[in-house]
């Protein structure tokens, strides 16, 4: 496992979080469309790609957002998540993105990027939370609102 902080390759051991139910969780602003993770299916070579864009990705990613937010992830682990694009975990630094983001176009990841790493300043979606993302992210709501769109699966 390489530390993110220092611009090294993000450590991308995956865990399988899926879940018996693939709907995405309706509270979290997401569509629930059982019908379309009931026909998809993750394979090692979907798997793969996917990671291999964001570790392509991420050091870039992390070159221009680290100095622009102030503070840098110690590790960034890649998994398969049925509710969520992304968590953070700001005691530790931690932050994990849905493998699945590999798979969508950059700006998405980008995003869900920005969004957790906000997290390592702020917890919850508060006020201050929304502040440090108009600021870093002008774009941020739309976004937010175009991947909500998407399935989680």
């Amino acid at each position: 496992m390489r530390d993110a902080a220092d611009g090294g390759r993000a450590d991308t051991r995956r865990a399988d979080t899926r879940r018996a139910d693939s709907r995405r969780d309706d509270s979290r602003g997401g569509a629930a469309y059982p019908e379309v993770a009931a026909h998809f299916a993750w394979t090692e070579e979907l798997r793969r790609r996917a990671a291999a864009n964001i570790d392509a990705q991420l050091p870039a990613l992390l070159a221009k957002w680290g100095p622009v937010i102030g503070r840098r992830p110690t590790h960034i682990t890649l998994r398969l998540m049925t509710s969520r694009w992304g968590s953070c975990t700001p005691a530790t630094g931690r932050i994990r993105l849905n493998l699945q983001l590999g798979l969508m176009e950059p700006r998405f990841l980008e995003y869900v990027l920005v969004h957790e790493m906000t997290h390592l300043w702020e917890r919850g979606h508060g006020a201050g939370f929304q502040r440090r993302m108009t600021a870093y992210l002008p774009g941020w709501k739309a976004l937010r609102h175009d991947l909500n769109r998407r399935v989680v699966l």
